[in-house]
């Protein structure tokens, strides 16, 4: 039987990881999206199709709304200081 060790926890994806819940971001309007300021609810993986690739969603709590399905490249940081994962120590 195989048991999850810390290696297999963890995934490696550096435009993901430079954001944590609470941050508060700024999401440029797109032609999916309006311009939204906001704060980091939730950083999840999804899949489009049940058999497709995951791919990184990042939920904002912004204006009493709740809005997900932002990529991390989307998303850009109000006040980017430096988080622990960004400067190696954790």
């Amino acid at each position: 039987m195989l048991k999850l060790s810390l290696e297999n926890k963890l995934i490696d994806l550096p435009d993901l990881n430079r954001f944590q819940i609470g941050d508060e971001v700024v999401v440029d309007a797109s032609a999916d999206n309006d311009r939204f300021e906001g704060v980091i609810i939730g950083i999840e993986m999804n899949r489009r199709f049940s058999i497709g690739p995951l791919e990184p969603s990042i939920t904002l709590l912004h204006d009493g709304y709740i809005t997900d399905g932002f990529k991390p490249i989307d998303c850009r940081k109000v006040n980017p200081s430096p988080t622990p994962r960004e400067r190696g120590s954790e």
